[in-house]
């Protein structure tokens, strides 16, 4: 049974000493062009360093969000091993989300998965490696209501997400539904794990889901 405690206080308020922020993802790859160009235009991300071997990447005011380096000989990244599943970047509102979501597909660049989490509802991209990005904005308002929800039978029946159409997000922003509103998940039973995307869970653990599927059918 899953339990949740209040948010607990900040480290600085506990009398310790930690890191004063996250300050940069770092990516290796073979292709650096391909993969600098992606996250140059899915966050609207700058050059602000770069060498033969070594891109540094920023959107906002830290001088690189992320550090891309040249190593040569590397496959694509597996999702059947051990490792950072994915990086998440919030925007302030649903609409900045959407306007996004929008601009990279006229550029050609389309979401993996498109679902609405509970406590956010996010958009993932591939980039060129097969790492993820998830573009994200918060649905609850405050940690509070957040703590109430994870708390919830909703969030309890389906802690993985309910997946949405992003053109009818788009759609219902455009005709001016309140935000408030089309955040609201709504319920439909527990996950079906085998509609969870290959890219998601990766071809492996994809298979074996639907054998596991497919045996369970057999043996009802």
């Amino acid at each position: 049974m899953a339990t949740i405690a209040k948010m607990p206080k900040t480290a600085r308020e506990r009398g310790k000493i930690a890191p004063a922020k996250l300050a940069h993802v770092a990516l290796r790859t073979s292709q650096p062009e391909k993969v600098v160009k992606f996250y140059k235009t899915v966050l609207e991300a700058e050059v602000f360093y770069e060498n033969s071997n070594l891109t540094f990447l920023t959107y906002d005011d830290e001088h690189h969000r992320l550090a891309i380096f040249r190593v040569p000989g590397l496959g694509r990244a597996s999702r059947g091993k051990a490792g950072v599943d994915h990086v998440a970047f919030t925007y302030r509102n649903l609409k900045e989300l959407v306007s996004t979501y929008v601009r990279l597909k006229d550029a050609g660049i389309e979401p993996v998965w498109t679902t609405h989490h509970g406590g956010t509802l996010s958009f993932y991209y591939a980039d060129p490696d097969n790492n993820l990005a998830e573009l994200q904005v918060d649905v609850h308002k405050d940690v509070k209501s957040l703590e109430q929800y994870l708390v919830s039978e909703d969030f309890s029946i389906n802690p993985v997400g309910v997946d949405f159409d992003p053109e009818e997000i788009r759609a219902r922003l455009e005709r001016g539904d309140k935000q408030a509103d089309i955040l609201e998940r709504h319920a439909d039973g527990p996950r079906d794990m085998t509609t969870i995307p290959r890219e998601i869970v990766g071809s492996f653990h994809w298979m074996i889901i639907r054998i596991a599927a497919k045996l369970g059918r057999k043996l009802n």
